[in-house]
């Protein structure tokens, strides 16, 4: 075939692909309401007692807990676990009229508690109580870690947000038998520098598929200054994180190829 003659139907061919793709619909034409409350069909006003409508009440009137970050059902018992941003998590019995809480595990002398951070959550292994599981007792922790704690202060004083602290997910274990952490049986499995009390993420679970998953903020600061949200490569923040805490290699593994693009 003629050279000219192949440039004007590669020409013709690109000219048909583009303007079929323009003539084909796409987008939305209206934005549908994803599920209630998200279609601004919310109560005018709030409710009252006795409306028929719903009440607010105190679940657990006999307890308090100092800055409560996460609450979490311990997996096939009566017992519910409270964090506490300043570094603890206390246990309860699950009813009403509990009164007494336990010291489930204190991190209180290596955790700063203040602004967004501090202990944020926590999670059971899913082989928590499998008596015959090397993975019994296990728990995760995401917490701020630091080796300088600042308590905060009364009134509006507040410590200087641009401290170095870190971002720290670790594993403890529960000794057979009892109801407590053992504080020292810690292993680290992330510790990043965080330049800032900001924005330090936190929800963590794991999933019907055997992961750990954890939501990682973006370093704090406003409007993204440490120019962490739309990048991959400076650390492991703005994103979830999968985590294969029992280091499977039939099931996880670095990706075969790397992306080209």
């Amino acid at each position: 075939m003629h050279p000219g003659r192949k440039a004007f139907l590669g020409s013709l061919i690109m000219w048909l692909a583009v303007d079929a793709f323009a003539a084909a619909p796409y987008g939305l034409v209206s934005r549908a309401a994803l599920a209630p409350f998200l279609n601004h069909q919310m109560p005018p006003t709030r409710p009252g007692a006795g409306s028929g409508d719903y009440t607010v009440l105190d679940a657990f009137p006999n307890l308090t807990f100092e800055d409560p970050t996460f609450m979490l059902a311990e997996p096939n018992t009566n017992r519910l676990y409270v964090c506490g941003r300043q570094g603890t998590i206390h246990s309860f019995v699950n009813i009403p009229g509990a009164a007494t809480k336990t010291l489930f595990l204190n991190l209180t002398n290596r955790t700063q508690g203040y602004e967004d951070c501090g202990l944020i959550c926590f999670a059971f292994h899913p082989e928590w109580r499998v008596a015959t599981s090397t993975n019994r007792g296990f728990i995760f922790v995401w917490y701020q870690y630091t080796t300088n704690r600042v308590s905060p202060p009364p009134g509006h004083d507040r410590p200087d947000s641009f401290r170095g602290t870190w971002m720290r997910l670790s594993r403890f274990r529960v000794p057979d038998g009892q109801i407590v952490a053992d504080p020292n049986s810690e292993v680290v499995l992330i510790n990043q520098f965080d330049r800032h009390m900001w924005h330090g993420g936190g929800a963590m679970f794991f999933g019907p598929d055997g992961f750990l998953y954890l939501s990682v903020g973006d370093e704090g600061g406003i409007d993204d200054e440490f120019h962490q949200s739309q990048q991959i490569n400076g650390g492991l923040f703005s994103g979830v994180l999968r985590i294969d805490v029992n280091s499977d290699p039939t099931r996880s593994h670095p990706i075969r190829r790397q992306p080209q693009s």
